[in-house]
């Protein structure tokens, strides 16, 4: 009475039904092995490649902190040099103004010459009185102007 597939000896068959988990084990030892060894790869594989963008990464960000400091470089120069220009610029316009205000003083009459010159030295000495004075000028010049309104 024995079928396609049925082994004829009963003693063979309790020998492969105790053996199978045996055998389940091994195979799942061998599977758990494979399985390591490709995470393994796969793990090394990532990191190699991980270690690689992080060098691009870097050597990117290197350029790009070089070429920061060169444009920064040129700006603070040209910054430089814009303000040297119109400390020269503003140096010749003070000048001007100076001589200008020299000939205007000189062209006064002897009296008033005077009194300009008294007038300017008190102003050096004492510049808080001189802004103060403006000020009021300015002050009295603006409630004229408010009561036209």
């Amino acid at each position: 009475m024995s079928g396609k597939g049925v082994p004829g000896n009963p003693a063979g068959l309790r020998s492969d039904v105790e053996k199978a988990p045996e055998k389940a084990k091994e195979k799942a030892g061998e599977a758990a092995d494979r399985a390591g060894t490709a995470a393994g790869q796969a793990a090394a594989k990532t990191q190699g490649v991980a270690g690689e963008v992080a060098a691009k990464a870097q050597g990117v960000a290197g350029e790009v902190a070089a070429k920061t400091q060169a444009v920064a470089g040129d700006v603070a120069a040209k910054t430089q040099a814009v303000a040297g220009e119109a400390a020269a610029k503003a140096s010749a316009v003070a000048s001007q103004v100076a001589g200008r205000a020299d000939q205007a003083v000189d062209a006064l009459p002897p009296s008033v010459r005077e009194k300009v010159v008294l007038a300017k030295e008190q102003a050096r000495k004492h510049p808080a009185l001189v802004w103060g004075g403006a000020a009021a000028a300015l002050l009295v010049v603006w409630r004229f102007v408010r009561r036209g309104r």
